[in-house]
């Protein structure tokens, strides 16, 4: 971190909130408006920092605290959001759809599966994503 970086993370408060990045980045918002943004997220993300409970704070910037002053100001925003719930991921229909197709091939000894990724994929059970929707509270 370079040492105007380092200025503008010792006297700005608002970088204090954001936390360690390597260990409390939690996903992306992917869409937003006035009311409400989505955040993409996975099971790993969620688990280092113990889950996301539901009326939960978190707090959103679109810059790298450590370099600050490389962000531009239109991006030196922090925004404080409360999460209502999980939302629906544009994907999802196909997701679905390639489960039940799975099930629907399914032959009477695989009934039971005994297989930790119950027949799917390694690749697409290790990238299935989530998503929750807040409210902006900024």
């Amino acid at each position: 971190m370079g040492i105007a970086d380092k200025i503008m993370v010792d006297t700005n408060p608002l970088i204090s909130l954001l936390g360690d990045y390597q260990t409390s980045h939690i996903g992306y918002v992917y869409t937003m408006n006035f009311t409400e943004a989505c955040v993409l997220t996975n099971d790993a993300w969620k688990e280092r920092v113990s889950g996301i409970p539901h009326n939960g704070f978190l707090v959103a910037a679109a810059f790298d605290p450590e370099k600050m002053s490389e962000a531009h100001n239109f991006d030196r925003e922090v925004v404080l959001l409360r999460v209502l719930g999980p939302a629906s991921l544009p994907s999802d229909s196909d997701l679905l759809r390639t489960r039940i197709e799975h099930n629907q091939r399914r032959t009477a000894d695989e009934v039971f599966n005994q297989d930790i990724h119950d027949g799917l994929a390694l690749l697409s059970h290790s990238f299935q994503s989530s998503a929750s929707c807040g409210l902006g509270v900024s």
